[in-house]
């Protein structure tokens, strides 16, 4: 359910956190793991690195950029002890959500694999009235330089993948019990 913007989930391969946008590092909450950031085109994008508290002096995170700092779309701006973070009661995914500043736009989210500062995990779309814009002058397309695909890697499970599928079979699992009682559907 969306509570607190528009957004997407991400599931960390390393234990490095990285600018979503270009615009400030506006703050950090160690309980929550939350990084606050306010792009340049004044949307505020807030990250959380699990879902739920840590509810410990001992946290997880390794600040590598100043609070107040700006920021590129890529930079990295902590290091996450993603074992330490999987040993909380926190769900394993990281959540990048818009929380203001998305009137009259829609997210549309990205799929797949996106490593930092050279993809995006979605892209905000204008959905208001279009102003009519000159035309580009037209210029002769080069041919596309063909770029062969890549073998997929091959390695061990993710492990918050892994702890992810087993949070989401047991709620499953205890949605299915409730409906099976007396005078459910």
């Amino acid at each position: 359910a969306k509570t607190h913007g528009d957004g997407v989930a991400i599931v960390p391969e390393d234990n490095a956190l990285y600018s979503p946008v270009n615009g400030v590092f506006d703050g950090f909450d160690a309980k929550t793991g939350s990084f606050a950031f306010r792009a340049d085109d004044n949307l505020d994008v807030l990250v959380q690195v699990g879902i739920g508290e840590y509810n410990t002096e001992d946290i997880p995170f390794t600040l590598k950029a100043q609070v107040g700092s700006s920021v590129q779309a890529g930079d990295h701006i902590a290091d996450v002890d993603l074992e330490k973070v999987m040993s909380f009661d926190v769900l394993p995914m990281v959540p990048v959500i818009i929380t203001s500043g998305m009137d009259g736009l829609t997210v549309k989210p990205g799929s797949g694999h996106v490593e930092a500062g050279a993809g995006a995990v979605m892209t905000i779309e204008d959905k208001r009235d279009p102003v009519e814009e000159e035309p580009e002058e037209a210029t002769p397309e080069e041919p596309a330089e063909e770029i062969p695909a890549e073998e997929p890697k091959t390695s061990a499970p993710n492990p918050y993948i892994v702890r992810l599928k087993a949070f989401l079979k047991a709620q499953l699992k205890e949605n299915m019990d409730f409906l099976k009682q007396p005078g459910m559907a």
